[in-house]
């Protein structure tokens, strides 16, 4: 599952907050806390990848503000990842009538365009 604009828009935003950055502290994951909830992910997951990263930070000895950014990279496209492989076949149809799913987000987030390709697979599977 391709996560593309998502991803790259957090990475920017991540960038500009470690890029200049001495130190990893912890007005840094705070920042960064902040940032991620603005992007929309849920505060369950932000906890989740900040935790881990603070203890790799901790055991690891991550050090600079590069090797935080790579390692946050890594941990937020997994998570992507890790929710696209479970969600994307985890939806179930109703053995019978009709199956409905309800759809959320916020403006502009492609609720529609998902909508659309959802349908297209159904489709294709010979569902209507």
């Amino acid at each position: 599952m391709r996560f593309g604009k998502l991803f790259k828009e957090i990475v920017q935003k991540i960038d500009q907050i470690v890029t200049g950055r001495g130190r990893v502290d912890e007005d840094l994951f705070e920042d960064l806390e902040e940032l991620m909830i603005r992007a929309d992910i849920n505060v369950r997951t932000t906890m989740v990848v900040l935790s881990d990263l603070r203890r790799a930070v901790r055991e690891e000895r991550i050090s600079t503000t590069e090797e935080v950014l790579a390692r946050l990279k890594a941990d937020i496209l997994g998570v992507l990842n890790r929710a696209g492989s479970v969600h994307g076949a985890d939806l179930r149809v109703a053995p019978e009538g009709p199956t409905v799913y309800l759809v959320v987000g916020v403006n502009g987030v492609g609720k529609t365009t998902t909508i659309a390709k959802l349908a297209n697979r159904f489709q294709k599977q010979g569902k209507r």
